[in-house]
């Protein structure tokens, strides 16, 4: 979950405010990861409710709640801001052309249209700034999930 959230961030943000949205997301995971133990531990009070054991009401609950947002995410979470059905026309050519412009490179406009072919795949797997990314993303990861 955490790369594809990571990307779909990338397709609604500038380079120079992503750091923050990330750090956000990153803290807010961290949280959640904190709240999620005394979460169980209010649900598993409920033993005996209904016959069952209070670890089935923690899957029960939980498994609910998640698969319920996995059901209505794929119909809610739009693509990219060409395709956000929330925000009027003008809007959202404003936010393409605001991360059209912003590319870094000096080379004109990027879109998000483009498609991916091996030849993509390929150059991606050369970047050394590719894998210096794994390695810091599995040091913050391994200690989260640990």
């Amino acid at each position: 979950m955490f790369p594809g959230l990571s990307f779909i961030l990338t397709t609604w943000y500038s380079r120079y405010e992503l750091a923050s949205r990330l750090a956000y997301f990153y803290a807010g995971a961290s949280l959640a990861g904190a709240f999620s133990g005394l979460l169980a531990y209010a649900i598993s009070h409920m033993d005996g409710l209904a016959g069952l054991a209070g670890w089935r009401w923690i899957f029960l609950i939980e498994g609910v709640f998640t698969v319920l947002c996995g059901l209505l995410v794929p119909f809610t979470l739009p693509d990219s801001p060409q395709t956000a059905r929330l925000f009027t026309a003008e809007e959202r050519t404003f936010l393409v052309e605001r991360l059209q412009v912003q590319t870094g490179s000096g080379q004109g406009r990027v879109t998000n249209d483009e498609k991916m072919s091996k030849r993509h795949i390929i150059a991606a797997l050369k970047e050394w700034k590719l894998w210096l990314a794994i390695i810091i993303w599995l040091g913050n990861a391994i200690p989260i999930y640990g």
